[in-house]
């Protein structure tokens, strides 16, 4: 394949003339072996060219084997994986990997951003399926960003904004550590552990709130981000949190934790995904995508209870007669966010 994939080049190099031309159509080639796609460009030069078998040939060899040269290229790239690892994983893929590389290096393009280009901003189905299966990511809060998350959220649960807005969503970002290592999988290669370790968080205060939504201030952002480099510089920034009340008054004669059960409050609303995939796309502090997401759900309780077990990445408990849940998200880098594999909180009540 290896050589199936130089002669392509070199036949670009020879048919295309102009440099610019070649150097687009070289880009469309390495499309095609990061993803197993052909681009529209490229199929509609391959007749004309006389390259029509070859790329349909190469293109075969791709979606092969469930795509394991996209899926190599993509561990290598994106998570971090050495070729090595990823032919244990994939099977014989390591020439084809570093001739990948090797192309990638002399057109100076990122592979994870032709990707990335091929699907408008979205993952192919094969890397996202593969970021879910060989990437297991932790969140751990630190009781004082446990008490940073929620006593904003209590405060406009409970004191009233104006006439309008009875009570108020907030949002925020959150400082800490990313650490990354290793992990033997069930089949011949490894998975990548993850582990969000959140130390701070703080409340952007010029965040437009409203009942139902909180807007993040862009420039708020920016300079939080910049001085927490000098307040924190043993912290880097990890994303944001925001939360979602429940309140017997909006929602008429249904209780605030029935409301909160049927609509499972504690999950990501359509309008936050929309959020996380344009952060991806354009991150409002430059070169810093979010690669977490916390929500911190608040509903009033008819009586005292102790909370239930949650989920793998929610952690519920209560604060007098607030019922409270934290949960967390992982945002991948195209924008898509899933449930942490596990969320640790650092904190314990008096009544624990």
């Amino acid at each position: 394949m290896v050589t199936k994939i130089r002669s392509l080049v070199d036949k670009i190099d020879t048919d295309a003339g102009h440099h610019k031309r070649s150097r687009r159509l070289q880009k469309d080639l390495l499309t095609l072996i990061a993803t197993g796609s052909v681009p529209t460009t490229l199929r509609a030069l391959q007749k004309k060219w006389g390259m029509k078998k070859p790329i349909a040939e190469l293109e075969r060899a791709i979606a092969s084997n469930e795509f394991a040269i996209p899926k190599a290229l993509h561990a290598t790239q994106t998570l971090d994986w050495t070729p090595k690892q990823a032919t244990k994983e994939f099977g014989q893929v390591l020439r084809v990997v570093r001739e990948a590389q090797n192309l990638g290096g002399k057109l100076g393009v990122l592979i994870p951003e032709l990707v990335l280009g091929s699907g408008n901003g979205r993952l192919p189905a094969f890397a996202t399926e593969l970021e879910d299966r060989l990437q297991h990511v932790e969140v751990v809060l630190e009781q004082r960003a446990v008490a940073a998350l929620v006593l904003p959220a209590i405060e406009a649960y409970m004191v009233p904004k104006n006439k309008k807005d009875h009570f108020t969503e907030v949002g925020g970002i959150c400082f800490g550590h990313a650490i990354s290592c290793s992990k033997p999988t069930h089949g011949k290669g490894e998975a990548r552990r993850t582990c969000f370790h959140v130390e701070f968080c703080t409340t952007e205060l010029r965040a437009r709130m409203t009942e139902d939504e909180v807007h993040p201030s862009p420039l708020s952002e920016r300079v939080l981000d910049s001085a927490s480099g000098v307040l924190l510089p043993h912290l880097e920034f990890l994303g944001g949190f925001h939360s979602h009340p429940y309140k017997r008054k909006k929602w008429g004669k249904s209780s605030s934790m029935a409301q909160m059960k049927g609509a499972e409050g504690w999950d990501l609303s359509e309008g936050d995904r929309k959020y996380l995939r344009r952060e991806a796309n354009g991150p409002t502090i430059e070169g810093k995508p979010p690669r977490l997401e916390i929500v911190v759900t608040v509903a009033e309780m008819k009586r005292l209870a102790k909370p239930g077990a949650g989920y793998r990445h929610t952690f519920p408990f209560c604060v007098g007669r607030l019922r409270v849940i934290l949960a967390a998200y992982h945002v991948r880098s195209d924008g898509e966010a899933r449930p942490v594999d596990r969320l640790v909180c650092h904190w314990r009540s008096l009544e624990d």
